[in-house]
């Protein structure tokens, strides 16, 4: 464990045996895993005063757990004023969770060409409210094309500092495949892409958008 607490140490209890139990099922894996998180989204207290301070050049994702055999990690995101990520899409199941704050959620697919097209409302997420994710062409998409809301943007939906609590079916560094260009879509008033100029990365994915 990265971060000790008695709240994160319950959390981890919770998922080594839901995911056990729902899997090999990716749908029932994030139904219990948002199940499991509800309980330390209700008081923000627990997490360590370090972790919630804002980096003016960027959002910040910390590790706070993450198992041995890489079955699952648990990571904290400190979103500023306008911070937001890349469009990116993802190696594993996820399931996001906000702490404190809160987030917009902007889907993407892909046409047969390949463009981006952003697909349905912007959806914004409030404290104790979750999102998941699950890879493209899993048993949850259709005919193996990409799930919406597999290529996502999350950022910051106001200007007070936002933290989400995120637990993913893969090691922290892993989590990615894809960082995506962005002039084909142009991001909400105010928000600010991440720490790297807009382009398409390759894996392996980089720790810090």
């Amino acid at each position: 464990m990265v971060v000790p607490c008695p709240s994160l140490d319950s959390l981890i209890t919770r998922l080594r045996a839901s995911i056990r139990v729902a899997a090999p099922r990716l749908d029932a894996i994030c139904r219990e895993v948002a199940t499991d998180l509800a309980p330390v989204l209700r008081n923000p207290a627990w997490l360590p005063a370090a972790y919630t301070v804002p980096d003016p050049s960027g959002y910040r994702r910390e590790l706070l757990h993450e198992e041995e055999d890489g079955a699952f990690s648990i990571g904290c995101f400190v979103w500023g004023a306008g911070q937001a990520t890349p469009i990116h899409d993802h190696r594993c199941w996820g399931v996001a969770g906000v702490l404190v704050g809160a987030l917009r959620e902007e889907s993407f697919v892909r046409d047969a060409a390949g463009a981006l097209a952003k697909t349905g409302a912007d959806v914004i997420l409030r404290a104790g409210d979750t999102s998941d994710i699950t890879p493209a062409g899993d048993e949850m998409g259709s005919g193996g094309a990409p799930k919406p809301g597999d290529i996502h943007r999350v950022g910051a939906a106001t200007d007070a500092v936002s933290i989400s609590i995120h637990v993913y079916g893969a090691r922290f560094a892993n989590v990615c495949r894809t960082r995506y260009a962005v002039p084909v879509v142009t991001p909400p008033s105010g928000w600010r892409e991440g720490r790297h100029p807009a382009a398409v990365f390759a894996e392996p994915w980089r720790p810090y958008f």
